[in-house]
């Protein structure tokens, strides 16, 4: 993969760092991913691709965590529709 188009996805992902809470359950943004499933009703388990037992530890975390809320719910696919 070329090294601005590694760019341009990391840009992406990092445009959903407001659903991080560093101090709290979310802690990362694969976490941020993992939560952001769960956070569906209709899904009642994640399959989680974690590397090292940090990146497990922090999918766990996220797991346990409050749903996030309508509104961050929202913010997350009005970022995603802006790409296209």
């Amino acid at each position: 993969m070329p090294p601005s188009r590694l760019r341009a996805l990391l840009d992406r992902a990092d445009q959903f760092r407001f659903l991080v809470d560093k101090d709290g359950d979310v802690p990362n943004l694969p976490a941020a991913a993992v939560h952001w499933t769960l956070s569906h009703p209709e899904v009642t388990l994640a399959i989680v691709g974690a590397k090292t037992a940090e990146e497990l530890d922090a999918c766990l975390l996220a797991a346990d965590a409050p749903y996030f809320n309508p509104q961050q719910m929202l913010m997350a696919v009005a970022t995603q529709k802006g790409w296209t």
